[in-house]
Order: structure tokens, then sequence, then C-alpha cells
């Protein structure tokens, strides 16, 4: 069986990733089939190539850089999407720190950096011993996930599965603060956080800067922390991530909110 590990970078940063791949020849020389954005034909979608890709990858490596930073795809559904698994444990989204930039605030400043100490590659004296640390850490995660118990995936997707929508509904969030409630419509990918780069942007000081996730996939609704500095809980259980169910009361640090499951009408109006 071949386990697939998809890198994705920035354009410019092809010199970090064909040295990236000098390391990780050990590993494409047994089970693992390595894909990387260098790779997608002229003339194809890249976002497309990048949704699929990422879909089917048991690992995500990311090159950061500040010109990863500052593309859609650092923003993308499929970098969510990515991070929803990784939380469920059903998948691994790694950033890879390439160059120095504010990767701390990015939808990918919750999850642990290589090199361990975020030291930019670009700034390490012995870039081979760098990038063969990292291909080590690739090894470790691709070892672990061998070792695992067969269907462990997909049953802990099962045991976290929510509610779902189809045409002829809608979900929401209802959310209070300052006193007052304010209904939010949910899309399949919904960041929530103070950053105005976020889809739910909520302005209040227990809110982090990219503060969770709600997204629908096949298993329905889940929210995911972003390890945020105050946290998220659903119904009283504090969580990394967990499936989400029509009435579900959810805390964001202090600001309560409602996850609901509403039916559109026969006009295609919204009705509880």
């Amino acid at each position: 069986m071949a386990f697939r590990v998809a890198v994705l970078y920035a354009p410019i940063d092809e010199p970090y990733m064909q040295q990236f791949d000098k390391h990780l020849q050990r590993l494409k020389r047994g089970f693992v089939r390595v894909w990387h954005t260098g790779q997608i034909l002229p003339g194809n979608n890249r976002d497309l190539d990048v949704a699929d890709q990422v879909e089917n990858s048991r690992i995500v490596a990311v090159l950061v850089s500040a010109d990863y930073l500052a593309m859609d795809e650092c923003h993308s559904p499929a970098i969510y999407n990515a991070t929803v698994n990784a939380a469920l444990g059903i998948q691994t989204l790694i950033p890879i720190i390439a160059r120095s930039c504010n990767w701390e605030q990015s939808p990918l400043g919750h999850l642990a950096p290589i090199p361990d100490n975020a030291n930019p590659i670009s700034q390490c004296d012995d870039q081979d011993a760098a990038w063969k640390h990292v291909a080590a850490h690739i090894a470790k995660a691709l070892s672990e996930i061998t070792s695992s118990i067969p269907g462990e995936a997909e049953r802990k997707r099962r045991e976290l599965t929510g509610d779902t929508c189809d045409s002829s509904s809608v979900a929401i969030l209802e959310v209070w603060f300052d006193n007052k409630s304010q209904i939010f419509y949910l899309q399949d990918f919904n960041s929530i956080g103070r950053l105005s780069q976020n889809s739910i942007v909520i302005l209040h000081p227990q809110i982090s800067r990219r503060h969770c996730i709600i997204a629908q996939q096949v298993g329905g609704f889940f929210i995911c922390d972003l390890n945020s500095s105050c946290g998220t809980s659903v119904n009283g259980n504090q969580l990394t991530a967990t499936g989400l169910r029509h009435g579900d009361n959810i805390m964001l640090g202090s600001v309560k909110a409602t996850f609901r499951i509403i039916r559109k009408s026969a006009s295609g109006k919204c009705s509880t």
C-alpha cells in the first residue's frame, strides 16, 4: 500500500522544494508517493489540482513563507479541510518554515512547525541538516500511520459525525455578544475569529484572531478549535474537534453561540 504525501508551496520557493525533494528520495523509493505543486501541468487549474491532492493525501506539508501566506490557497477550503482532518486525527498537516514570516497568525499558526524551534530553514547554517530533520519528521509521521489500528481514522470520523445540510435546508450560527444576537449563514467552510480575513468576524476580546473552523464534510458539520487562547466548547465540553448537531450550544471563550439546521419553505425562505 502506497501512502501519499502532498507538498504545497509558493512558486518562488521552488528552490526549497528541490532541496527538500532530494531528502525525500529514500521514502519515494519505498512505499511513499510524493506530489508537489511544482508538478502541476501548464494549463491545469491549480486550485482543483491542489484540492484533489490534499483530499487524497495522508500527509500534507506546506513550505511556509510570506509568499505562500499571501496566496489565496493558504486560506482556501483545501487548507481548512486539512485542518479539520488533522484535528480529527485522520490526516497530518505539517507547516515547514522555509523563510521568515508571520506564520503564527496564519491558518497554520495553531500547528506544531518544523524545524521544531520554528527557525526558518533559510536562516540555518547547515540547510542540508535542516532538510534531513524535516524528512525524518515526515518518515516518523508515516511510521505512526502504518502502526495505527486499521480503520481507526474512519472510526473516529464516524464517532464525531454531525448533522448535514441538503438543498432543502441551511445551517446557521446564532452568536450573542454585546447584548444582542447575530445570525451567520454557514457555508461548507467557515473560519471564525477577529481577523478580517475570516468568513465570520467576531470582534470580542475572548475571540482569538483565528479562533475555530466550522466545516461541512462527508460526515456532516464539524467544529475545530485552532488552539485559541480562550478555547472552544460544545454543550459544556472543552474540545479540539467534534461533530455539530442541531441545537448544540457553543462557547467561543465567553461568547455564546448556537448551531442550527433550518428548513427552507416552498418559497425558498428559511424557517425553524
